[in-house]
């Protein structure tokens, strides 16, 4: 669960870690930490969401955002 800046910043390299399957933001507690409590569709939330995604795709593992793996 990504829920700081730190955190988006460091999207990849979290991504990079074994045993690490899925990427999902905390969407709350990301916006609050940036000072936009609640404003999910600011620019800078859909940048995040944007790096997690691009982080996740790019070590093989799941988007929290978009799909659920089975069994879930």
């Amino acid at each position: 669960m990504l829920e700081t800046p730190e955190a988006i910043a460091n999207a990849d390299a979290i991504a990079a870690v074994d045993g690490i399957d899925i990427l999902h933001i905390g969407s709350t507690d990301l916006s609050t930490e940036m000072g936009i409590p609640g404003q999910y569709q600011h620019t800078r939330m859909r940048e995040a969401y944007e790096a997690t995604t691009r982080a996740a795709r790019s070590h093989g593992k799941v988007d929290g955002r978009r799909r659920c793996p089975r069994g879930s």
